[in-house]
């Protein structure tokens, strides 16, 4: 009998404790992370050496980050202070960019980001702890005994996990998700076929019914989803002008006209998908299946769409699940078989499909809402490109918007053409400028020595700041 051993640290007494609760223990784990990464950036790291690296390196926090901080004015003169220093280095990166192109340099890289929004990459980091920490107790008999009982890791955190174990251990773990994984698709089969069409009531009850299938597939819910809702969709033209709508966004002035596009399409693609169970028999091929774009369609959409959505993202994950168990169990020798070949499959075998199935699980499945939305990006893009060559709209542009920190940086990866890299580069070098000068103001203002001066509209360039280097879905960014 193998010895159990007694946790050591805390950290595998936190695990043992999740695991006890319904859903993934490592998502329990890292479900504080960004209220706690968020409230030492606040209190004494925001003007850090290494926080402003990191948010140099990253080109700011991302999409999801920059959103939530919006929401709340809390933190505003952090915010406006970091971002201070942040627009002064990226006009810096800028300005070297204007002057030429590094000999070899490829195109974009100078603005491109390097690294991870510093919020994400806190929360991965508490991610890689717990998938080592818990790897350990399920090599270990006392640890594995508790598993399953009721907690069970997501798909995402399954992968994290699979390296970390021994073969037997990842046998025993994709077993038992295969089994929990056919029996919540069942359950799923169910619930859809008893859903009233004109039902109405009952939305909390759905997504409380859907929690152990979507747990399994996508993880928890992190409830910072930054689409926008389904019911700010306009009404779709007949006659659709792309041209038109670039040109219309431009002249707006107050978002970026690629995170306008993004979000129309987001729009767009949900919302047919929302009518889609009344018109059309089969759509799985076009539903989400990552967290990000499963849990906002779950959160956003109507009672159809939602349980199709669930059961699509649980059946993509169980076959790559049913693989990965197919991948490690041994294939029968053949009738006849040379000495050699059978000391190779008796001493590599094993070797390699453990290595198969721990590759499998590494990759969560191709989601489609992703791809749309990047290809919603790139053909905007060079579709201002395009117009970019008709001096005619040159006045537009510069007078607009221009692009976030986000799109510019991916519009410089796609090399334009030289004259059209300098307009975007100009405007952009323009836009931060004036940033930086509301930024300083409202910096000089927040001194107690300038306090009888009112603040005027520089008080809100915190919050212009984050959404420039982020990017929007909202359909404001100003």
């Amino acid at each position: 009998m193998s010895q159990r051993k007694t946790p050591q640290g805390y950290q595998e007494i936190e695990l043992l404790a999740a695991m006890a609760e319904e859903g993934c223990p490592i998502c329990h784990h890292v479900a504080g992370s960004d209220a706690r990464y968020f409230f030492w950036f606040f209190n004494e790291t925001y003007y850090e050496s290494f926080t402003l690296d990191a948010l140099t390196r990253s080109l700011g926090f991302c999409l999801t980050h920059g959103a939530q901080l919006t929401r709340t004015s809390a933190g505003s003169y952090q915010l406006a202070a970091v971002h201070e220093v942040l627009v002064r280095r990226i006009r810096a990166r800028l300005s070297r960019y204007r002057a030429g192109r590094i000999k070899g340099e490829r195109p974009g890289s100078t603005l491109a980001p390097n690294d991870r929004c510093p919020a994400c990459r806190d929360r991965e980091e508490g991610t890689e702890g717990g998938a080592f920490w818990l790897a350990k107790l399920l090599d270990d008999p006392a640890g594995a005994d508790r598993y399953a009982r009721p907690g069970m890791l997501c798909y995402p955190h399954l992968g994290a996990v699979t390296p970390r174990v021994s073969a037997h251990t990842l046998d025993r773990l994709l077993t038992t998700h295969e089994a929990a994984m056919v029996s919540a698709m069942e359950s799923l089969a169910k619930l859809r076929a008893e859903l009233s069409r004109d039902a109405s009531d009952g939305r909390q009850d759905l997504v409380k019914a859907l929690l152990p299938a979507l747990r399994l597939a996508v993880g928890h819910d992190t409830g910072d989803s930054p689409y926008p809702s389904l019911h700010q969709a306009q009404a779709s033209s007949e006659k659709k002008d792309p041209v038109g709508d670039l040109l219309e966004g431009l002249r707006r002035g107050d978002a970026c006209p690629v995170c306008l596009e993004v979000r129309r399409a987001w729009l767009e693609w949900v919302g047919w998908l929302d009518h889609a169970p009344s018109r059309v028999l089969h759509a799985d091929d076009l539903l989400p299946t990552c967290p990000e774009h499963v849990w906002s369609v779950v959160d956003l959409g109507g009672a159809f769409l939602a349980v199709a959505t669930a059961e699509q993202a649980l059946g993509a994950t169980l076959s790559r699940v049913s693989m990965a168990v197919r991948l490690l169990k041994p294939t029968p020798p053949p009738s006849r078989e040379r000495p050699v070949e059978r000391l190779k499959r008796v001493l590599w075998g094993p070797r390699h499909r453990l290595r198969a199935a721990r590759e499998v699980l590494a990759h969560g499945p191709r989601c489609p809402v992703c791809e749309r939305l990047a290809v919603a990006r790139d053909r905007i893009l060079s579709l201002l490109f395009v117009l970019l060559e008709d001096r005619q709209h040159l006045a537009t542009v510069e007078s607009s918007y221009g692009l976030c920190l986000n799109h510019f940086s991916r519009a410089l990866v796609l090399d334009p053409k030289p004259e059209v890299r300098a307009v975007l580069a100009a405007v952009e070098n323009a836009k931060l400028a004036r940033l930086q000068w509301e930024l300083e103001e409202s910096l000089r203002k927040g001194a107690w020595n300038w306090r009888p001066e009112a603040t005027g509209t520089e008080g809100t360039a915190w919050r212009r700041a984050v959404l420039r280097f982020s990017g929007s879905l909202s359909e404001l960014a100003s």
